[in-house]
């Protein structure tokens, strides 16, 4: 299908200060190495993998002086990998983003493929962190305290053109009303849920609180959808330049014959949020963390964390950041209809660097160890670690 390309004056570009429509090129980069040892915690298959990521976007943003604007983007992204089975490298060059935004009195309407974060983006965001990222073909309507959408996914490294998404929300000081819906024709049969999400972010007796709360109903594949999810977590200033987190994320799981009860995360920005080594996504799980942030000079952090990750319900699976996806193992899935394989899936450390030196620039490093617990060993028979490491460095410039 062709592209549709609008009509810019060169005078646009050449004499911005006279111009009725202003061009701003833009050029967005980053690079990322990541090492991952162990993935399904067996020695034995060697599935030890190391990953060098490169993703480019190239675009322009015009703004009229009428108050509409836009966006049209380009990206590229390239991923050489070396494992035991043998390397290789992937390649993706697509149409990225392309809208334009309309004013409409006291709002806003939002056409075209765009990058589509709601609320907290536990449950609605465009992932940036993955290296294809993703976007989506949306209409989207804000004015003053509510936003409302209706989308399809656009952009993504296997998109999915049976995924129908909405969303309506509302927020009025600290806090903040989603109720998400999301459609799909699967080849387990269809999906039709209704997710009613509420975010609130307060301070409370020297600690920063930010909690959430979610409830799912509708129909899954069949079954009657009954889930729920919770995230709890208090932050304190305990010196100048260090803050402690401890945090509390469940999300329910299991299922019987005419009921679902493991919870859908929809489609989130996940990386950090469940631990650096993205093992563990919203959904059948149980996760306490304790952390300290501590600032390292004007522009940067360092963060150490420790958390503990259980099932919800034993005799379901150990589900991945999102997407309904049980992670793998030799020979199958981590999951044990029976329960007893036990509850405890491990133990995680995470330490991360951050600095960014201006507000175009950032580099990074995090490392993180997965101690296995009962659940992981009795279903490989095996006491492997896993260890994660990654660093990056991002730039964009604006012309």
């Amino acid at each position: 299908m062709p592209l549709w390309f609008p009509h810019i004056p060169i005078e646009a570009i050449v004499k911005k200060d006279e111009a009725k429509i202003e061009v701003t090129p833009t050029v967005e980069a980053r690079t990322r190495f990541e090492r991952r040892t162990d993935k399904d915690f067996t020695s034995s298959a060697n599935d030890n993998k190391s990953e060098f990521f490169s993703r480019v976007r190239v675009g322009a943003e015009f703004k009229e002086d009428g108050g509409i604007s836009g966006k049209l983007e380009f990206q590229g992204t390239h991923d050489w990998f070396w494992q035991n089975s043998g390397n290789g490298s992937d390649e993706l060059v697509g149409f990225y983003q392309g809208y334009v935004s309309i004013p409409t009195g006291e709002g806003s309407l939002k056409i075209g493929r765009q990058q589509l974060n709601a609320s907290s983006k536990r449950l609605q965001a465009s992932s940036n962190w993955g290296n294809t990222s993703r976007t989506y073909d949306a209409i989207r309507y804000g004015q003053g305290a509510f936003d409302v959408y209706f989308a399809k996914i656009g952009w993504d490294a296997t998109p999915d053109s049976d995924v129908r998404l909405g969303g309506l929300g509302y927020k009025k000081g600290n806090d903040q009303t989603y109720i998400y819906y999301k459609g799909d024709d699967t080849t387990g049969g269809r999906v039709d849920l209704w997710t009613l999400h509420h975010w609130s972010k307060y301070s409370f007796g020297g600690f920063d609180i930010d909690a959430e709360a979610a409830l799912q109903t509708g129909r899954f594949q069949g079954k009657d959808q009954e889930a729920w999810a919770i995230h709890f977590q208090a932050d304190r200033q305990i010196a100048e330049k260090t803050k402690f987190i401890a945090e509390l994320n469940v999300a329910s799981g299991g299922s019987s014959a005419t009921k679902n009860r493991s919870f859908d995360s929809l489609y989130p920005s996940t990386h950090e949020r469940y631990g650096e080594i993205d093992m563990t996504g919203w959904q059948n799980m149980e996760q306490i963390r304790l952390g300290i942030e501590q600032e390292v000079g004007e522009n940067s952090v360092f963060q150490a964390s420790y958390s503990r990750f259980w099932l919800r319900d034993s005799r379901d699976g150990w589900y991945r950041t999102s997407l309904n996806r049980i992670n793998k193992r030799p020979g199958g899935s981590f999951i044990d209809p029976t329960g007893t394989s036990g509850r405890t899936l491990g133990d995680e450390l995470d330490l991360t660097f951050i600095t960014n030196p201006d507000k175009n620039t950032q580099y990074g490093f995090s490392v993180a160890f997965f101690d296995p617990g009962t659940f992981v060993k009795n279903l490989t028979s095996n006491t492997t670690k896993q260890y994660w490491i990654s660093g990056w460095v991002q730039k964009k410039f604006r012309f």
